[in-house]
């Protein structure tokens, strides 16, 4: 069964993000998979926590974020896709990045917002690159070395 963790990811600001982390069977370190939504992961976005066991089954750390001022997370949300809100994201793969379970490697994924927020966070990390996506979710990698590319469990 998929281990969860409610975390909370600290800006530079002293706001704290709210995630949900889904933990791989075995031991680490695992890639990470990152989804960032306003849409309030702990209640209106419920439904979607099967998808996130189901990356998690096949050997990714799955974090699924509320972004700044929306959902369980601090601070406030002064408008779709804002700057502070793409610095947060950049912070929250670096965070993901350092941890000791962590590989080293995140990717974003999604739909929609969260599609858009992946290929933000991925131009303007310095430790980004773009993974060609298979299927209609957008998708971009970041990682935590400037050559490395995006890398996927066997």
């Amino acid at each position: 069964m998929t281990r969860r963790e409610l975390v909370a990811i600290p800006m530079a600001d002293g706001v704290e993000l709210s995630a949900t982390l889904f933990f791989p069977d075995g031991d680490g370190p695992w890639p990470a998979a990152m989804e960032a939504l306003p849409y309030r992961k702990d209640d209106i976005t419920a439904i979607y926590r099967p998808g996130y066991a189901e990356l998690a089954d096949a050997g990714y750390v799955v974090c699924w974020l509320d972004v700044r001022g929306t959902g369980s997370s601090g601070g406030l949300a002064t408008d779709e896709y804002s700057e502070a809100e793409r610095h947060d994201l950049v912070a929250a793969v670096d965070w993901l990045a350092t941890r000791d379970w962590s590989a080293g490697t995140v990717g974003m994924f999604g739909t929609s917002y969260g599609g858009f927020t992946s290929l933000q966070v991925a131009l303007r990390s310095s430790r980004a690159t773009t993974d060609t996506p298979t299927t209609s979710t957008t998708s971009a990698a970041c990682s935590s070395s400037s050559t490395s590319s995006t890398t996927r469990p066997t």
